[in-house]
Order: structure tokens, then sequence, then C-alpha cells
């Protein structure tokens, strides 16, 4: 029986129908030859030979090749009904469709790792650029504002409002350096500032009308903390007699025992307000109150301690009283007298020369006459309990009279059948 030999294509591999002049798979055209009838071998029979045919065979006229640009397609019916020779294997992968040059995608890859180098290099020069600029810029503001001294607050504004940043702008201050004593703590005020608003307050902002700050400094000398809050002592009197509350304050509450500090005390007050027309006002309303106005040269004479030496006796019982010093104060024992009222302190020495101990209870016999009033003792007295005979003895006798008063008596109240009364006069002049 006679065979065909298998022809494949040279372009692909793919298996050849004799006479077919395109390939089915990739459409190379086949050589003219590949019509011709193939030569007898002795191992092979030409199919094109009549003889050797058992039947006579109608040619088989192959499709049009497919366009380049079209994917393979089956082979019509007709072919695929003929049993491809057994001696035909299916090509490789890389043999049917072409490959790829990966050097495009190498290039490609070059390309775009070039590119963002590039981009890195320009993003770094225009930031130095930036802050080249920007220094540039600094230098020559800074020398501007050196030449106009006048105007720093105003550049310094317009400099930050480019970045929305409020700023602190001063106004205006007034040196004070003033002091007075409040419940026992020693206030002394340094000065006033007027400002759009103080960056160390939370409580104030740019946008209200304006801030006027006190500064000063808190001195406790006792060995008791300071009992007051800055809201309830403090009052600021404005020209109209109205008055305000405090804001804020660096500390709010009284200080310790034995300390000192420097403080401050905002108030919401517009900047067209003259400062010296402004009257701080220290104490609450059942205290005696002290008014400060901010003039920096007030006269504070009236709230000032005064202080006598009398060196007056009088026997007592056996014993010798000496007053040794007596002064008129708005504050004792970390308390501020009341309103309309005055403490009197009296430092006595007692001497006892006698062979007998003297013992009492001071609340019983110590008194403090003021015109027609006669005050007992308050806050803390120090008056000894007793003296023994041969020794004598130091104290510190306390009252609270009317404000007002200049002449004084300090009395000894006389026990029935022990002691007669014993009265030692001083004046404390205002």
């Amino acid at each position: 029986m006679a065979t065909h030999n298998a022809r494949s294509c040279p372009g692909c591999g793919a298996p050849l129908i004799p006479g077919q002049r395109f390939c089915q798979n990739c459409g190379t055209l086949i050589d003219s030859r590949a019509n011709q009838q193939t030569e007898r071998t002795p191992d092979s029979t030409s199919i094109s030979d009549p003889l050797s045919a058992p039947t006579q065979q109608t040619p088989y006229t192959p499709p049009p090749p497919p366009p380049p640009s079209s994917s393979y397609q089956p082979a019509p019916e007709a072919f695929q009904q003929q049993p491809a020779p057994s001696s035909f294997q299916q090509p490789p992968d890389y043999a049917r469709t072409p490959r790829r040059d990966s050097s495009g995608r190498v290039l490609t890859q070059f390309g775009c790792g070039v590119l963002v180098f590039i981009l890195i290099i320009l993003a770094l020069c225009g930031g130095a650029g930036w802050f080249i600029w920007n220094a540039i810029s600094n230098a020559a503001n800074t020398s501007s504002d050196s030449g106009n001294p006048g105007s720093s607050n105003n550049n310094s504004s317009s400099s930050n409002s480019r970045n929305n940043t409020p700023v602190q702008t001063i106004s205006k201050t007034v040196q004070l350096n003033q002091g007075v004593t409040y419940a026992g703590v020693k206030l002394t005020f340094k000065d006033a500032q007027q400002a759009n608003f103080f960056q160390d307050d939370n409580s104030t902002s740019p946008q209200k009308s304006g801030v006027l700050r006190l500064n000063y400094r808190e001195e406790n000398p006792s060995s008791k903390a300071a009992s007051y809050y800055i809201n309830d002592v403090f009052r600021l009197q404005l020209p109209d007699h109205t008055s305000i509350v405090p804001l804020n304050g660096k500390y709010s509450l009284g200080t310790e025992a034995s300390t000192s500090r420097d403080n401050w005390l905002d108030f919401q007050v517009g900047q067209n307000v003259d400062i010296k027309q402004l009257v701080l006002r220290i104490g609450r309303d059942n205290e005696a109150q002290i008014d400060l106005p901010l003039t920096g040269n007030a006269d504070l004479g009236k709230y000032q301690d005064k202080i006598i030496k009398p060196n007056k006796q009088a026997l007592y019982s056996g014993t010798t009283w000496t007053i040794t010093q007596a002064r008129t104060t708005l504050s004792y024992d970390n308390t501020q007298a009341g309103k309309g009222m005055i403490f009197v302190v009296v430092d006595v020495r007692i001497d006892n020369n006698s062979s007998t101990d003297f013992n009492r209870y001071y609340g019983d016999y110590i008194r403090l006459k003021a015109g027609d009033t006669t005050s007992s003792l308050t806050g803390n007295t120090t008056i000894p309990l007793g003296v023994p005979a041969g020794t004598n003895a130091t104290g510190e006798a306390a009252f609270l009279v009317s404000q007002g008063s200049t002449s004084f008596t300090f009395v000894l109240l006389g026990t029935p059948g022990v002691s007669q009364q014993a009265e030692i006069p001083f004046q404390i002049q205002g």
C-alpha cells in the first residue's frame, strides 16, 4: 500500500497537506515544488502513481490562507477526517508561537528607573532652592527690621499672618513697683501690660478686644498657707465705676506657708483704655478692702502698718507688764480684717520679780479699750499661761477694733480679793 511522505511547515512545524501552498497554522508560503509528485523510492510509492492507487482520488483544493493577524483556526472537516501520519509529533510551544524579544522589556524598565531618578533629583533641587530663597528672604526682613525698630511688631504680625498664626503684641506697659499686704501675704505689683492677648494664658485670644496683665510677687512669711482664691479677692475698677473679675492667673490660690513666687492676673480690657485710670481692688466685700490705682505713684500709706514703741508699764498681781510695741494692721494671722475694722497688735514683756508664781488664763483678764468699746482677744495670742517666780516672759495679744481709732488702753482686769485692775494707755496715729 502506498504511503505519503509527511511534510511539515518550515515556519511553525505544523503538518502539511500534499499540494498545499500556504501553512494553515502560520500562513507561511510553501515551496511551489510541494505541488509536484514525489519521486518513487525503493521504500515508498508515490500517491500520484495511477497503477498503485486502489481508487482514483479527487484532488483536494486547500482553502486560502488566513490573514496574518488572525489566530489559528482548525482545518476543514474534510481535512480533519484524514488521519495524520503516525510519525508526526506535536511541535513544542516555542516552535508554534513566536517568542518575544525580552530586550524591549529591559529597555523599558531601565527607562522607567532613569525617569524616577531624574524626578528625585529635581525634587531635591527644588526643596533646596526653596530653603535658600526662604533664608535670603528672612535675612532681608531681619535687616529691614533692625533699621526700623518701631515697626518690629507690625513686621512680626505681617510675616505670621501668611501662616495665619496670631502674634502676641504688647501695646503699653506701666511700671508700678508698689506693694500692700493682704491676709498676711505681701503683694508687690511690678507692672501693668496691655496686649491683644497673652500666649501663656489660654483664656485669652486675639478675637477678644484686649487683655490687661498685672505682674506681681507674693511673699508669705508665716507658718500658715494663705487661704484665698484670686476670683474672690481681686477686682479691676473701670473708669465708669464698674468692676470685672480676673480672666485667669498663673496661680489661682494663695501661697503656701513660708513661700515666695511670681504671679500674674489677666483681665479682659480693651487696648484703648488708659491703664492709669484703672484701679485694682483687693479684698472681699465683707473685708477691709485695698484700692491700688495703677498710676505707678499711688499713695498707699493708709493701708500700711502703723507701729509705735511706747515702753509703758503697769503693776499687776505681783508682776510688771511693759508694752514694748503696738501696731495697727489690716491683716493678722493670715486673716484680713473685717469691713471697717482693723487689728491692734500689742507686744508685752512680763517680769515676775515676786516669790510667787503667776498663773492665769489670758482670755479671762486681758482686754483693749478703744473709745467706748472694749474688745477681747482675737487671733493667735501668744501670752503665756504662767510666769514662774523670778522669771520673765514675752507674748503678743491681738484685738479687732473699728478703723479710725487712734487712742487705746491696754486693760488687765482685776479679780476681787486677788488683784486690782491695771491699765496702760497708748496712741497710734493714722
